[in-house]
C-alpha cells in the first residue's frame, strides 16, 4: 500500500489490485475504508516527522524577507508541534480592519481518524 501511495496510485486502484490478486472481495482480511484509513494514518506519520523543524525553516525564512513578520512555535517533548502563530504585514493590516484572526485546528485530522475507527 505505501509503495503504491508513494507512485501516486490511486487508493482506489490499489485496493482493487489487492482484491484481483487475491482473488475476490471475500478473501480480503481488509476493507477498502480500512485501507484507506492505514494509509491516511501512514501519512500523517510521515507528516509529522520533522514539521516542527520545516515550519520553523520557512518562519526563519519569512523574517529574513519581512523584519516585521512575527512567530512562536510550541513544541511538545517529542518535538512535535503544539501551537503556531505567526503574523505577517497582511494579517496585521485585516486585524487592523476587522479586528479578527483565523484559526487552525492542526489536530482536526487526527480527532477526525479517532472518531472513525
Amino acid at each position: 500500500m505505501a509503495l503504491n501511495d508513494a507512485a501516486g496510485i490511486s487508493l482506489g486502484k490499489s485496493f482493487n489490485s489487492f482484491v484481483i490478486e487475491k482473488g475476490g472481495h471475500s478473501k480480503l482480511s481488509f476493507t477498502k475504508q480500512d485501507m484507506i484509513n492505514a494509509v491516511h494514518v501512514q501519512r500523517r506519520l510521515i507528516l509529522f516527522q520533522g514539521d516542527a523543524l520545516a515550519v520553523e525553516q520557512h518562519f526563519i525564512k519569512m523574517t529574513e524577507e519581512d523584519p516585521n513578520f512575527y512567530s512562536a512555535i510550541q513544541q511538545d517533548q517529542e518535538g512535535k508541534l503544539l501551537n503556531v502563530f505567526w503574523a505577517d504585514a497582511r494579517g496585521r493590516a485585516m486585524y487592523r480592519d476587522f479586528g479578527d484572526i483565523g484559526s487552525f485546528d492542526t489536530t482536526f485530522l487526527c480527532n477526525r481518524h479517532n472518531d472513525v475507527a
